[in-house]
């Protein structure tokens, strides 16, 4: 699975907690405490997907430059 799959599924799981959650804590099925930790890992989850995209885009950019200037 690429890291663009997994990107899309984690912001749509995150959509979903935002959607559920209010539901589920009003419902007394878990707490706001909980329900807000849950949706941060997510997020962070998220955060740490993009950073390590950015740096695999950044490092085939790298690559190429690399490639053209050696046939250059």
């Amino acid at each position: 699975m690429t890291l663009e799959e997994q990107i899309k599924i984690v912001k749509r799981e995150i959509g979903f907690r935002k959607r559920l959650y209010p539901v589920w804590v009003e419902k007394g099925k878990i707490t706001q405490i909980e329900a807000d930790y849950q949706i941060d890992g997510m997020e962070c989850v998220l955060n740490s997907l993009l950073v390590l995209h950015k740096f695999h885009i950044d490092l085939i950019s790298k690559n190429e430059k690399m490639v053209q200037e050696e046939l250059l």
